[in-house]
């Protein structure tokens, strides 16, 4: 299944394999069986077993939980992102933007070598990439979750003003974008809509 909340750049994967029977027949020559295959990668199969939600047992995530989730993911990033501050020598209280790009590589605003090599580092670092990828994604969805409930409240006030104001939202072709920033050892966020 296609979880549709994704944007369709990012890689989806599952590995199961269930069987399925079209006939209520018991017998074995009557029955038609489908077998669906899925990979799963290795980091996907090691975040389902060490992921936020792998304790919970349960396939219904709240918005706290995924609000938990990136408060910890955040500080798990601007600390590893503080010491490459460190390592490269920058000073903390300058700001630094960095985004998730189509393709799915971290981008560092700003051309010149230093920013060139942040990037590098971070890409090849896939623990400390995978988070901030993380950290776009949960920003993406809750920020989809406070659009749906301001229009939801309008909408049942004036569905017509509620259309006209936010339908936007229900044309295709658009998504959000998250653009991140790190100054004095901290991650402050601008979601856009685009």
């Amino acid at each position: 299944m296609i979880n549709s909340i994704m944007s369709a750049q990012n890689a989806q994967s599952v590995n199961y394999a269930r069987i399925f029977s079209r006939s209520s027949s018991s017998t074995p020559e009557d029955k038609e069986k489908i077998t669906d295959t899925v990979n799963i990668s290795n980091e996907a199969k090691h975040l389902l077993l060490v992921g936020p939600f792998s304790s919970t047992g349960s396939t219904t995530i709240s918005v706290r939980d995924i609000e938990e989730s990136l408060s910890n993911t955040t500080s798990y990033v601007e600390k590893h992102l503080q010491a490459l501050y460190s390592k490269h020598g920058l000073s903390p209280d300058s700001k630094m933007e960095f985004s998730v790009g189509h393709d799915g590589k971290i981008l560092i605003n700003g051309g010149n070598s230093v920013s060139e090599s942040l990037a590098e580092e971070i890409n090849a670092d896939n623990e400390l990439s995978n988070s901030i990828r993380k950290m776009s994604a949960d920003t993406s969805l809750l920020e989809a979750i406070n659009k749906h409930e301001e229009f939801a409240a309008a909408y049942n006030k004036d569905p017509i003003a509620a259309v006209k104001r936010y339908g936007y939202l229900l044309e295709d072709g658009h998504d959000y974008h998250v653009l991140f920033s790190i100054q004095d050892g901290h991650v402050d966020t601008k979601v856009s809509y685009i």
